[in-house]
């Protein structure tokens, strides 16, 4: 299309993002570095994966799993376990949402799944999920104005109720920790003087 806003160096990076299993906020915040505008990042991401066929829709997802599943019986619960690791690399998604297609599929196909064994989940400390995104792209860009953060919430699908928040960790980040004087010079300590006006050692 003559009015296409993507280049040949956008659609390297996505499929460079893709084949290096990023996220797509990490290959968004790629496409934002090129220089290209807050509101053509979603457009310009959605564009390529639709030309280059990165990602497959729902209807094609679905028929892909049926497909792949056909006639298979789940022994245990280590087979479940196989079975969503290769379908996520067929359907290129994640392991967790290939594990919702396999249980989506069983319940349509009235397949019993044997209970696989939960991991112990490891609680870490700081933000996750869409607060993290937007932390990320406020420390790379100190400076971000409210309208930019918004916009930056629009081009990735965060929603914009997540911006206040985020600019208030930054805005008591800054009070907690107050940012010294940058001058370097004003790390040098002066030379303290002695009663008699002489220069210490």
């Amino acid at each position: 299309m003559s009015d296409s806003l993507v280049t040949e160096a956008h659609t390297a990076l996505v499929i460079a993002g893709f084949e290096a299993g990023k996220t797509d906020d990490e290959i968004i915040r790629e496409i934002y570095e090129t220089g290209a505008a807050f509101k053509n990042l979603r457009p310009i991401f959605n564009e390529v994966i639709a030309s280059e066929g990165l990602r497959l829709s729902t209807k094609e997802r679905k028929a892909l799993t049926n497909k792949t599943l056909d006639g298979w019986s789940p022994e245990s619960g280590e087979n479940v376990v196989a079975q969503t690791v290769e379908l996520a690399k067929i359907l290129k998604i994640t392991e967790p949402k290939a594990l919702v297609a396999i249980r989506a599929w069983a319940k349509e196909a009235k397949v019993d799944l044997p209970k696989t064994e939960r991991q112990a989940r490891v609680l870490k400390v700081g933000f996750g999920g869409h607060i993290r995104s937007l932390l990320d792209f406020i420390m790379e860009n100190r400076e971000a104005t409210r309208e930019e953060i918004v916009a930056h919430c629009e081009a990735i699908d965060v929603p914009v109720k997540y911006a206040p928040f985020a600019m208030n960790i930054r805005e008591f980040a800054g009070e907690f920790n107050p940012t010294a004087d940058t001058d370097p010079a004003a790390d040098t300590e002066a030379p303290v003087k002695t009663a008699k006006g002489k220069k210490a050692a």
